[in-house]
């Protein structure tokens, strides 16, 4: 995430830069980039970049939307591949009325696994989304199902995450256009009736709770195995001055070198 807000589209091997104050200033020319008149035919587009100032997110972290399995296109899949192998986590995106897993879904479970062995699970999320488009009662119904789904996975209800980014988009005063500001406004009524939250700021803590944690072992690990070292280096040490004075075999060698230290040695005593 940098400081100043920036898209970069790149497409037949064109790289254009635009920069932007509102998301609606570049949305015409995102989804012509992305996809072909109505018929929603993707393109070979290789990377598009939204660099934006947001505060509330950690800059320490990289969110990437990979194009996943449904895409037809090879450069899609090997995308996505090369994500999934170099990520340190991964957030599911699944619509919450559709809470089975379908084939494409599966392969790239599979391959997550795989890349990742046995701490796989640890570094999944699941996000469900648009929320705020079933009724409560399906919302209840749909959040189980997916829950039994995923447990089949061993990944428990609490990465289980529902959210609505419509609602949350609303709540940080992000739409103008008059349609967008009422349907945000009705996504927010709806999620209140079912006293539920939006979820988005709930996703972004367990990522980084998550990455922190993370971090932290990987630190602690690096200290544990320098600490082993150096115990190993100082035996050693020992064990050498000890063969050289034999003389010092009452004692141990610590206790004599800091003994003939203290009687004013000015020269090493090995």
């Amino acid at each position: 995430i940098r400081t100043s807000k920036a898209a970069s589209i790149s497409k037949d091997k064109i790289v254009t830069q635009t920069k932007f104050k509102d998301l609606n200033e570049i949305r015409t020319q995102v989804c012509d980039s992305v996809s072909k008149d109505s018929m929603h035919i993707a393109r070979a587009i290789k990377r598009l970049t939204l660099c934006i100032c947001d505060p509330t997110m950690n800059r320490c972290i990289t969110y990437v939307d990979v194009p996943g399995y449904t895409s037809p296109l090879y450069l899609h899949k090997k995308q996505t591949s090369s994500m999934l192998n170099e990520c340190d986590s991964v957030v599911f995106v699944k619509e919450i009325k559709s809470p089975s897993i379908v084939d494409s879904e599966l392969t790239m479970l599979k391959m997550f696994e795989k890349s990742h062995k046995s701490n796989s699970i640890e570094k999944l999320l699941v996000a469900l989304t648009q929320i705020d488009l079933v009724s409560k009662e399906n919302f209840r119904e749909m959040s189980k199902k997916s829950e039994a789904e995923w447990d089949t996975f061993k990944v428990s209800k609490e990465r289980i995450i529902p959210v609505s980014a419509l609602a949350y988009l609303h709540s940080k005063s992000m739409f103008k256009e008059a349609d967008l500001l009422t349907r945000g406004k009705k996504a927010v009524d709806t999620l209140r009736s079912y006293k539920v939250v939006d979820g988005v700021d709930k996703l972004k803590t367990s990522v980084e709770t998550y990455l922190f944690k993370k971090n932290f072992d990987t630190a602690s690990k690096q200290v544990e195995d320098l600490k082993t070292k150096i115990d190993a280096l100082v035996n050693d040490t020992l064990n050498l001055g000890k063969s050289i004075y034999p003389t010092y075999k009452d004692e141990s060698f610590l206790s004599q070198f800091k003994m003939a230290h203290a009687r004013g040695h000015s020269q090493p005593i090995f």
